[in-house]
């Protein structure tokens, strides 16, 4: 991986989850508005293009690993193998996942490792076996997830009321509602608190600014 020490997730962080498809299919466009949301004030980038074979996923992983350099976390949905071959930062991994108690011995511990949940009880096992973070949504109504019936911000605070890792909420969050997600914050969770957006890279072409996000919601979280 990237370096032997694992590096530590800013808090509270602005999570970008990428999405080809918002940039035509074209890879350079995407790792172009990657760079731009990462000079607004994104500091974590989840690679997840579930429907690219290996070859095609690691080359653009490369591509994003060396825009993203060092100026923000860099992680890839799934497949470890593309992680460790790229030399990201760590890997977010789903329900259907390599389980997290095999993908550590794979990835070693200097590699974060993020647990997609959607309610406590899978929070609590995560947690049991090792994760990094948490992944917790859907939060609000998103495009990416219809027909799902979303949880709201209040899954952040019963999460936090039972675990103590951090959390990083998902689903349809904006400028608008990020700070009614930080402020489900309470507790020992209050200092790992983390936000996701995954509608940055749409939304740059029509001038919207990462930092709209960032700069509302660190008043939520004390120092």
């Amino acid at each position: 991986m990237k370096v032997d020490m694992k590096r530590r997730l800013p808090l509270p962080a602005l999570c970008l989850i990428t999405d080809l498809d918002l940039c035509d299919g074209n890879p350079t466009e995407l790792t172009r508005r990657v760079d731009l949301a990462i000079r607004g004030g994104v500091d974590v980038v989840q690679l997840r293009q579930k429907n690219i074979r290996g070859g095609k996923l690691l080359d653009l992983a490369t591509k994003l690993q060396d825009t993203i350099s060092d100026k923000a976390l860099f992680l890839v949905n799934e497949r470890i193998d593309v992680a460790m071959a790229c030399g990201a930062d760590g890997v977010q991994l789903g329900s259907g996942s390599l389980p997290i108690r095999l993908a550590r011995p794979l990835l070693g511990h200097g590699s974060l490792i993020g647990a997609s949940v959607h309610d406590c009880a899978t929070a609590c096992q995560a947690e049991a076996d090792g994760t990094d973070f948490l992944l917790a949504g859907t939060i609000f109504p998103s495009d990416s997830h219809r027909g799902i019936t979303p949880s709201g911000p209040n899954l952040i605070s019963q999460m936090a009321s039972v675990v103590q890792t951090p959390i990083l909420g998902i689903g349809g969050i904006n400028a608008t509602n990020a700070p009614a997600v930080a402020a489900n914050r309470t507790g020992a969770a209050q200092k790992s608190g983390l936000s996701a957006f995954a509608g940055i890279i749409i939304s740059l072409e029509i001038n919207f600014k990462p930092s709209a996000i960032s700069c509302r919601i660190p008043s939520t979280f004390p120092q």
